[in-house]
């Protein structure tokens, strides 16, 4: 599931880039173009635009809202997604984290919070992006021709990533339609894994005598009623993965566990006291 999210969010930025940049070459060329044709015939008109005036983009929006054919709604979706597209530049680690499976990330706070200063927040990926960022070029080809914008022709752009542009599409509809399978089978998945938690925690509360550090080593290594109680856990069915949670180890540590919990017998191995076996008294771990 996390490979395919990994293959979409990449497919999808590369659309978003492309049509951040048409975006841009467009709304500059709808009001530059014209301005230049309009000071050609007027002296005294001065462009809105000039070449190489910083922030370029940005003035260009004024002043097509400035004559009406945007909206200061359209205006700044158009520049929520010049935002997006710096993310994606600049911050990708950001668009990326939330499938990180390091244990860092997993505690970290988190960084998206309003109440975090702006320039710290974490980025997040906007699946969106790329559907609306194609209608808005649709918007303003249809505002181009509306307000008789004076526009020029450039080889570049659909001509050279039209193709690209099919595949990438197609691609993105086929691996939205696998994370809806991977999605209702992940979720069955945690149901399940949750019914067996529930009887995990009612077995260990049913065991536990005074201190959980009872059950494992300083190390982490499980006691002698540690390794039984793991047992106790395979006979009531638990799988290795909600075992390996409940003890917080490594999976393939209880795999090993559960290997060797077959060749004695599985179920039908020979029933040890628990009582019996002794109890070791460890060093507490600091989290207890």
């Amino acid at each position: 599931m996390e490979r395919c999210i990994i293959k979409l969010r990449s497919f999808e930025m590369a659309l978003v880039l492309f049509y951040s940049e048409q975006i841009r070459r467009m709304v500059l060329d709808m009001v530059q173009t014209t301005d230049r044709c309009k000071a050609r015939r007027d002296t005294s008109f001065t462009e809105r635009v000039p070449k190489r005036i910083k922030n370029e983009v940005r003035h260009a929006l004024n002043a097509l809202e400035k004559d009406g054919a945007i909206t200061r709604a359209e205006k700044e979706g158009i520049a929520e997604f010049s935002r997006f597209r710096d993310a994606i530049a600049h911050h990708i680690d950001h668009l990326f984290s939330d499938i990180e499976p390091s244990r860092f990330m997993g505690s970290s706070i988190e960084m998206s919070a309003e109440d975090i200063p702006k320039k710290f927040r974490r980025h997040s990926f906007d699946h969106t992006a790329a559907i609306r960022m194609k209608e808005i070029l649709k918007l303003l080809g249809d505002v181009a021709t509306k307000k008789h914008y004076v526009t020029t022709f450039r080889s570049d752009g659909y001509l050279l990533f039209s193709a690209t542009e099919n595949v990438l599409e197609n691609e993105i509809r086929k691996l939205r339609k696998r994370l809806y399978k991977f999605s209702k089978q992940r979720n069955h998945e945690i149901e399940k894994t949750n019914k067996e938690l529930k009887i995990g925690y009612g077995i260990l509360n049913r065991k536990r005598r005074e201190q959980f550090f009872d059950w494992k080593y300083f190390q982490g290594k499980l006691t002698k009623r540690g390794e039984e109680l793991c047992y106790l856990f395979f006979d009531a069915g638990l799988s290795a993965f909600t075992v390996a949670h409940i003890f917080e180890m490594m999976l393939p540590s209880v795999q090993k566990r559960q290997k060797r919990w077959r060749e004695i017998g599985g179920n039908n191995r020979d029933v040890v006291d628990f009582n019996a076996i002794p109890v070791v008294i460890t060093p507490s771990r600091f989290d207890d």
